[in-house]
């Protein structure tokens, strides 16, 4: 996929909670610490004239999002994922010497995180546990404060946070609740985490967990980064969607709120559309047996893929992105696919390529009676880029 870079322009803001709204500020941190990064490779001007961020526009935007973070949480940069404390903290040296970004205060938060017996390891582990895990609210605070810690061990007696996790908890594993009221309920076990909290030291880590949930409830499709179709690729890039299948009948992609958005999908409708449909062919070539009425309602299923956070990452940053290309279609398509079994909220692994034709049968002691019928596949087609993903 291609994403180019444009202006500053108009966003949809979007309802969040404390939280969300804390982990979205960390991906922007994020986000533009990589361009940053990347900027010395991107030449010239973009498009038809659109301007490209510069170095200080973009280390003036850094700057300012740090400094809002730290503003609102003093311990900010401690809720920052290690990737992202690893970008501020290989930032080119010659862009930021006037600046007051100070790597080594990040170096020193990274190798905390990931020191042994490593605390990030521990909260993905509960984090995991979480999302996937049969473990009762009980159980998964008493196992917080084994791996986290034993500040987490007033967690555990606390009555009112235990009713609310048992409660969320069903909320985040469910199959049937869109994405965005799983990370809402995400904020409600943080706001009662906050209640019991009389210093930063009490359940420690808990951000760094809600990093690794609100990760695996979102699907990241891989993008690459180029200024002009016409050119090589400059590197690659992900921002998070939130996807949900509707039975409403309707059959269709549906994406929330699309105009004024920093991030425009408006070119992969009907790449949006062929990840549906493939969806619903390679359900059906496992599933065909299910009632038929189930089968049409899958068949007449929509999909919401909402762009929301992607938007509200971008908000207040000089980029805008025009997304294009096809190379999200196997992945979306296998995103749709595992919400159609009900299964975990995300796929362990990132697919990226082309949706092709509709597989056909080859030869074998029936091709007189199946050769040429039409399977429940289809082929897959390699996608541009694949240097620049892997390095990302």
């Amino acid at each position: 996929m291609l994403i180019k870079p444009l202006s500053l322009g108009g966003v949809r803001m979007i309802r969040n909670s404390r939280n969300l709204d804390r982990w979205i500020l960390a991906q922007r941190v994020g986000v533009l610490a990589y361009l940053f990064r990347i900027r010395p490779l991107i030449k010239g001007e973009c498009g038809a004239g659109t301007k490209i961020p510069k170095f200080k526009e973009l280390q003036e935007c850094l700057e300012r999002e740090i400094e809002i973070g730290t503003e609102t949480c003093p311990f900010f940069l401690s809720t920052l994922p290690p990737s992202t404390l690893h970008l501020l903290a290989t930032l080119p040296d010659l862009a930021i010497q006037k600046s007051r970004i100070n790597k080594q205060e990040y170096e020193k938060k990274r190798k905390k995180l990931l020191e042994s017996p490593s605390p990030i390891a521990a909260a993905e582990s509960v984090a995991r546990h979480i999302l996937y895990g049969m473990a009762d609210a009980t159980s998964l605070l008493r196992l917080a404060a084994s791996l986290l810690g034993d500040n987490w061990r007033k967690c555990g007696k606390a009555s009112a946070l235990i009713a609310t996790f048992s409660s969320e908890l069903g909320n985040i594993r469910s199959p049937q609740l869109p994405i965005l009221q799983k990370l809402e309920a995400v904020g409600r076990i943080t706001e009662e985490i906050e209640t019991i909290r009389e210093s930063p030291h009490d359940a420690p880590y808990w951000a760094q967990v809600e990093n690794v949930v609100f990760h695996d409830l979102l699907s990241w499709p891989l993008l690459v980064l180029k200024t002009d179709r016409t050119v090589p690729e400059i590197g690659a890039f992900s921002l998070p969607v939130a996807i949900d299948v509707h039975f409403d009948g309707m059959a269709k992609p549906h994406v929330p709120g699309s105009i004024g958005r920093a991030v425009n999908s408006g070119e992969w409708r009907s790449s949006l559309m062929k990840a549906l449909t493939a969806a619903k062919v390679l359900w059906k070539g496992k599933h065909g047996n299910c009632s038929p009425e189930f089968r049409n309602a899958i068949q007449d299923a929509s999909a919401m893929f909402d762009f929301s956070i992607a938007d509200a990452i971008l908000r207040n940053t000089p980029v805008k992105m025009d997304l294009h290309d096809r190379s999200m279609e196997a992945y979306f398509a296998q995103i749709i696919l595992s919400r159609f079994l009900g299964t975990g909220p995300s796929i362990a692994s990132v697919v990226t390529g082309v949706v092709g034709a509709r597989r056909r049968a080859e030869g074998g002691e029936d091709a007189d009676i199946y050769e040429g019928s039409v399977l429940m596949d289809y082929e897959f087609l390699p996608p541009g880029g694949l240097h620049a993903k892997l390095m990302y």
